[in-house]
């Protein structure tokens, strides 16, 4: 049983780190960007934002369910199923796909 919750918390903490960087590399990107639009330059800080915010209560919840995997197996459980829950809103906040389409009609119409 312990051996199945320290890999649960080793990936947990794997996906923090994963996170970190996305979010190390996105910062490079908005501060190095040359002369950038004003538009995306904004998109791209609400992304940063967002991103930061859901790996905060990410993090929080990792500290939480470390905690619980020591002291009570049901507690553990509430913590990674607001985990997945908050995993999930992670991954509707990363702008993929049609925003990013979008993103680019809405950078056609803007004056140059």
């Amino acid at each position: 049983s312990k051996g199945w919750l320290a890999r649960i918390l080793g990936n947990l903490k794997e996906e923090e780190a994963v996170d970190r960087a996305e979010e190390t590399e996105l910062q490079l990107e908005i501060e190095t960007e040359t002369a950038p639009n004003p538009f995306q330059w904004l998109w791209k800080r609400a992304e940063l934002l967002n991103l930061k915010a859901v790996v905060s209560d990410e993090e929080a919840i990792v500290r939480d369910e470390e905690r619980d995997a020591q002291s009570d197996l049901k507690k553990f459980d509430q913590d990674a199923v607001k985990l997945e829950g908050l995993e999930k809103i992670e991954g509707r906040l990363r702008f993929e796909g049609g925003e990013n389409k979008m993103l680019d009609e809405l950078e056609l119409l803007l004056p140059k």
